[in-house]
Order: structure tokens, then sequence, then C-alpha cells
């Protein structure tokens, strides 16, 4: 029984890995965007002729406000993402009950996966 267990934290330790990886990509993604948006509420075009309009009115104030939110949103996620994957991954590689667990679930998910299909 301690080959299986073996395997299982094998399992886990890899997919931790992968899902470090995976989280830095998705990161890095999320913070491009929310950069973006970010800068693209802060600023605005000067040749927009739609400037003069929207400085008055509210509702172009509270998009732009609602961009910003979103962007400073989306960097949080990203950050909290790789953060707890991180962790996940120090957590399998000192504690071999987690890495089980976490071989256990990728091992379910891949079942599940390809019986759906």
């Amino acid at each position: 029984m301690s080959d299986f267990g073996d395997f299982q934290a094998n399992v886990g330790k890899v997919s931790a890995s992968v899902r470090l990886i995976s989280a830095y990509i998705f990161g890095g993604i999320f913070c491009l965007i929310g950069l973006f948006l970010v800068v693209g509420g802060f600023f605005q075009k000067p040749d927009d002729p739609e400037i003069e309009k929207c400085s008055d009115d509210d509702i172009c104030k509270s998009s732009r406000i609602y961009m910003i939110i979103g962007g400073f949103v989306m960097v949080a996620v990203a950050i909290i993402a790789i953060v707890v994957s991180r962790w996940w991954k120090k957590q399998t590689e000192t504690n071999r009950a987690a890495a089980q667990i976490g071989g256990a679930a990728t091992e379910i998910s891949l079942l599940r996966n390809l019986l759906s299909r």
C-alpha cells in the first residue's frame, strides 16, 4: 500500500508544480490586463472628440472609476492566485499527506474528464 501512497504523493508534487506554472501564466495575463484597465481609467486619449462630452458626464466618470477598480481587482486576484499556488507547492514538498491529497484530487479530476467524454 505504500507504493500507491508514494505514487499519489508524487502525482501531488508534480501537479502542484504544474499548477504553480499555470498560476504564473494566469497571473501575468491578469496583471497585464489589470494594468491596461488602470492606465485606461486614469488617462484619456487627447485626440478623442468625446472628451468634452465626457468631462461633464457622471456616467463617463463612473465608468472610468469602474475600470480602475476592476484593474486593481484583477491584479489582486492574480497575486492571490500566485501566493496560494506557491503555498500549496511548499505544502506538498514538506507534507506527505498534503501531497497525497493533491495527487488524489488530480487523479479524480483526470478520471472524471476521461469518463465524461
